[in-house]
């Protein structure tokens, strides 16, 4: 008699029968029709970076108020990043020393 086990993962399903392992895709939801595609992150991104270039280029010293909102954004980037650093530094050089370098 044959035991089935299913889980879902994202968009992929794993099954087990009688402890065989299956990955089965699922298939991604349909699109409507009239409805746009979805953009991936690396296209979201990519369209930020280049309206802030062609912000920077072509609006020029009209586009320095937004200068604060980045100035904001590096730090709130560098205070998130900057404790993650300093722990695996930390962490690596402790290790090398109870390894006796």
């Amino acid at each position: 008699m044959a035991q089935e086990v299913s889980r879902e993962l994202g968009d992929a399903q794993f099954v087990a029968i009688n402890n065989e392992v299956t990955v089965r895709r699922m298939a991604r939801e349909q699109q409507q029709p009239g409805q746009r595609p979805r953009l991936t992150l690396g296209t979201r991104i990519l369209i930020g970076v280049l309206a802030g270039i062609g912000a920077g280029v072509f609006l020029g010293e009209w586009s320095s108020p937004l200068q604060v909102v980045g100035d904001i954004y590096v730090g709130l980037l560098q205070m998130t990043v900057l404790p993650y650093i300093v722990v695996s530094l930390t962490l690596s050089y402790s290790t090398k020393i109870v390894d006796g370098l």
